[in-house]
């Protein structure tokens, strides 16, 4: 567990009277939440938006066969059969290292088409795994609730909207509105 201070907006340091009135406006973090402040940077590389319904399967799916070394992938849910279709190719024809993490204990539970994702992409040759909390194991968060992907360590995807047939649908007449980016950087993105 993290206390943070407020900072002193004009100066941004923190106040030190060694009072308690130090720690009037305080903030508890705990695992995973963080207080950065932004940043700006350049970068030799791609910046891709797009949005869901319009554009977000065709821009996935690209990203997708364009990936030669490794795909990790973590998001919350995962029923678009397309996507596996995808996956599953850069598995079995391209030897592509493929990841996935998904929540291990939804709202409403894991899906049959989430299970049958998950068995064909291990049957593949690639790895599932399920964030879960049981008497072994203990998850760090209540959910995972993520929606993003590294591709090859130089592409990251970032999107609002899970891996279903609504939140990244192939018609593109019906589904979720929602948002997404790919940061196709020169060099890996581990450097940064």
């Amino acid at each position: 567990m993290i206390i943070e201070r407020d900072r002193n907006e004009t100066t941004g340091k923190y106040e030190d009277t060694d009072s308690a009135a130090d720690w009037d406006d305080y903030q508890i973090y705990v695992i995973g939440q963080s207080h950065f402040p932004y940043k700006t940077f350049s970068f030799n590389g791609t910046v891709t938006v797009f949005t869901s319904p319009d554009s977000s399967f065709r821009e996935i799916a690209n990203a997708i066969q364009n990936a030669n070394e490794s795909l990790y992938v973590n998001v919350y849910l995962f029923h678009n059969l397309y996507l596996m279709d995808h996956l599953l190719d850069a598995i079995l024809n391209r030897s592509v290292s493929v990841k996935v993490l998904l929540e291990g204990d939804p709202v409403n539970g894991i899906d049959d088409t989430e299970r049958y994702i998950a068995e064909q992409i291990v049957n593949a040759g690639g790895e599932v795994r399920f964030m879960i909390n049981d008497d072994d194991i203990h998850d760090r968060y209540k959910y995972d609730h993520a929606k993003y992907a590294i591709i090859d360590n130089r592409s990251t995807i970032v999107m609002s909207e899970n891996w279903k047939n609504t939140g990244v649908p192939v018609n593109t007449s019906f589904g979720n509105r929602g948002w997404g980016i790919i940061i196709s950087m020169r060099q890996d993105v581990a450097a940064r």
